[in-house]
């Protein structure tokens, strides 16, 4: 058996070889360099390039429980309510968005993360990061995934994004307090007991 020590020396030092040569890095090699990060690391890969996540503040942790809460009532037998775990979009990018609604899988998603195809919806909650998730958004939309929401909470705003495409989203609404927010699985419907805005950005 190989000395487990060996390998993650070995790994590090490729890495760092790699590192220095800008080596754009695919979702394969990223997860294998998963044993070298700290256990409380919050990265993501975006096109090969590994970055950072900002650190979580509680009030954007209160608006991911608002919604995960939300979504888990609403439509636990209908979908997977998946909360900042892996979503691989491409080859090169696997991302965490805040919350994501997952078509359900037999498997349930035991043989590899979702794809482009299984998203029904990622939200991402901006303190501190609006102008990182619009483009964020962008990436989303070129890979297939067929809505987005940011919820900007500053201006205590939901943006509300459909129809992807190569350059983006090519129908987006912006949500103020006080309005009906549409279904994200029938986008055509408002029903009786969907979200209000209202109740979304309470204090």
């Amino acid at each position: 058996m190989e000395d487990s020590g060996f390998d993650s020396c070995y790994i590090i030092i490729v890495v760092a070889q790699l590192l220095q040569t800008h080596h754009r890095f695919s979702v394969q090699e990223y997860e294998l360099m998963g044993e070298i990060f700290d256990d409380n690391a919050r990265v993501e890969l975006i096109e090969g390039e590994i970055v950072d996540m900002v650190p979580i503040g509680p009030r954007h942790q209160k608006y991911v429980d608002r919604l995960t809460c939300f979504f888990v009532t609403r439509w636990q037998n209908d979908v997977v309510v998946r909360v900042q775990g892996p979503i691989q979009l491409n080859d090169y990018s696997e991302v965490q968005p805040d919350i994501a609604l997952l078509r359900k899988r037999p498997d349930e998603y035991e043989n590899g993360h979702p794809g482009p195809s299984d998203t029904l919806l990622v939200v991402e909650i901006s303190d501190t990061t609006l102008a990182r998730d619009i483009e964020k958004a962008k990436l989303y939309a070129q890979n297939g995934v067929s809505q987005c929401w940011i919820i900007d909470v500053n201006k205590r705003e939901l943006i509300i994004m459909g129809s992807p495409g190569p350059d983006g989203y090519t129908v987006q609404h912006t949500v103020s307090a006080n309005e009906r927010i549409a279904d994200p699985l029938e986008p055509d419907k408002y029903p009786e007991e969907y979200l209000e805005s209202s109740v979304l950005f309470r204090s």
